[in-house]
């Protein structure tokens, strides 16, 4: 980069001879009057230059928020013309790392371009935004804007959404759109993509083989999964695909797991659904190549590549507590304290969420756990909030005075929210036991698991004011349900419990058509009813997940214009 001081000798030699030609020409009667208007553009450029070299620095270092903090003294005002697509460019890539996904694409969006390679890459990474977001999100967003290129991008995006989930002539429609935004400046490889895309034929299994544990540990919930997955199965039979469905017991061991997948194979299946448990889907994930695409119902422990043929799908803990983390800090939070159950599950949500917490650059004041099985909660409470520290302060103020002093605790004040793990009664009594010890300001943030998933007004009225995350089968109880009421009427018992299971066996049959286009496009989802999926690396299935706040008793749905 060149030094911002090495102009200085040139200008000062060149006002020495500019004012030895001034005498010359004019004599002593004219001062000559020197601008120096290229050195200080010189001197802001490399200024403008350094600074994005900064904020570009701390974002590979997965430092957003202080790279948004640097970018924010630049404007495009006072910005070099050729380096105003590289500061919207970087304040794009700080807002997708703290998880503002919306602030990304708008600020991409309004990025000018200087040259046809800029414009690619702003798409490049505007598009998997705007795919990302739900149909809804990109309606409210479209009658919210008249710019002309805006519009154009959540039209589009709408239009994608339509050919992903309903049954249109997508061509046609892509064509009115061309004729709707003629000059619009999507590019041709990017709309020839989505055609492509459109084009491309649903995998439509002859022979499915469900691989699920009949006795054990797993087994109940197996049986809601199988459920599940029946359900859909035969109420989307049609009489120009009727494929079969062959149940195999999976057992309890890996190495049963992998006799009933051979097995399953031999007798040619085409496509697999599971297994349940971890240990079956370690062993498929330590394989060289599997024969035919397998959808597994967990996720392995192995961090190493996967069978090309293996997918993992479930309903992972630290998805949701990683969605949690995203969550406060799109709120404005900063400063976390943890409340979780010592026991594995609690403490994989505790590392999940504190990981992705700290990635985003939030702090951690402070974790607690509680014993799995108790219903007092008083000792690991004051102790978090430090109300014993206060408490012992009451006292030795009280020591020193020589009389007894009268005075509530103070809780600590550096923290602005609470992040709990619980299941539904353990959740019932943290959250008025925050509240009794001086919490009850404190947003408190929670994953599915603190609700049943059925309205109970009664027993969750304690939980007032937790905002927690879930599939939108749980959260849309305002819709209609068909498939469900169908499921309750034709199973004896109460089921309510096992809903979200039912769910993943729906949404694991599904699924199955649109493998080969979510594996072609990471960008692309599925709107499921366990939440909006999408693969990732090793072919693991993201799961976007609804919020939802307890009020009277009842969750109500959170818009989350942020994520989908």
């Amino acid at each position: 980069m060149d030094n911002p001081y090495s102009v200085l000798p040139i200008i000062r030699i060149r006002s020495i001879i500019l004012l030895i030609s001034a005498l010359l020409v004019y004599g002593c009667t004219t001062t000559p009057v020197l601008s120096p208007n290229s050195n200080l553009d010189n001197q802001s450029e490399n200024k403008t230059q350094v600074l994005l070299l900064n904020a570009s620095e701390l974002l590979n270092k997965k430092m957003p928020q202080e790279a948004l903090t640097l970018l924010s003294s630049l404007s495009s005002d006072t910005t070099p013309e050729h380096l105003i697509p590289e500061l919207y460019q970087l304040r794009a890539q700080a807002y997708q790392q703290t998880g503002q996904r919306e602030l990304a694409a708008q600020t991409l969006m309004r990025s000018p371009e200087n040259s046809a390679e800029e414009r690619i890459a702003i798409e490049e990474q505007l598009w998997p935004l705007l795919a990302m977001m739900s149909p809804q999100r990109l309606e409210n967003l479209n009658n919210s804007t008249v710019e002309y290129s805006e519009t154009g991008w959540f039209a589009l995006a709408q239009l994608y959404h339509r050919q992903n989930n309903i049954s249109i002539d997508f061509e046609q429609e892509l064509s009115l759109w061309q004729e709707t935004y003629p000059d619009h400046p999507a590019s041709s490889k990017l709309l020839k993509s989505l055609l492509e895309l459109e084009r491309s034929d649903l995998f439509q299994p002859r022979n499915i083989a469900l691989l699920l544990p009949a006795s054990g540990p797993f087994a109940k919930p197996a049986t809601a999964v199988r459920n599940g997955f029946a359900a859909a199965f035969y109420q989307a039979q049609k009489e120009e695909f009727n494929p079969t469905l062959r149940f195999y017991d999976s057992g309890t061991l890996a190495e049963q797991t992998w006799a009933a997948y051979e097995k399953a194979v031999e007798e040619g299946a085409d496509v697999i659904i599971g297994p349940l448990n971890k240990e079956g889907v370690n062993i498929l994930a330590t394989q060289e190549s599997l024969p035919v695409p397998t959808l597994a119902l967990n996720y392995s422990t192995h961090k190493t590549q996967h069978p090309e043929n293996l997918f993992q799908f479930g309903l992972a803990p630290e998805d949701e507590a990683e969605q949690v983390a995203e969550k406060a800090w799109l709120d404005g939070h900063n400063q976390a304290i943890l409340i979780t159950p010592d026991s594995p599950w609690g403490h994989r949500i505790a590392n999940a969420f504190s990981e992705t917490w700290s990635q985003l650059g939030g702090i951690t004041v402070e974790t607690t756990t509680y014993a799995p099985n108790t219903n007092n909660f008083s000792s690991p409470l004051q102790a978090v909030l430090n109300l014993d520290e206060s408490k012992a302060r009451i006292k030795e103020i009280g020591r020193f005075l020589g009389r007894k002093v009268h005075s509530e605790p103070r809780r600590r004040q550096d923290i602005d929210f609470v992040f709990i793990a619980a299941q539904p009664q353990q959740a019932r009594q943290i959250r008025p036991q925050l509240k009794f010890f001086y919490a009850a300001d404190l947003p408190v943030y929670a994953t599915s698991h603190v609700y049943t998933g059925s309205p109970n007004p009664s027993a969750d009225r304690d939980l007032n004011g937790i905002r927690f995350s879930d599939m939108p089968w749980i959260i849309n109880i305002a819709q209609p349900n068909p498939l469900w009421q169908t499921i309750e009427s034709a199973t004896t018992g109460n089921i309510k419990p096992l809903k979200r299971l039912y769910a993943l066996g729906i949404d694991s049959y599904e699924l199955l058509p649109h493998l080969p286009r979510l594996s072609k496009c990471r960008y692309q989802h599925f709107s499921g009813k366990t939440g909006f999926l999408r693969i990732q690396d090793n072919n693991r299935i993201f799961r976007g997940l609804q919020w939802a706040q307890f009020v009277r008793g009842k969750p109500k749905a959170i818009k989350n214009p942020s994520n989908f």
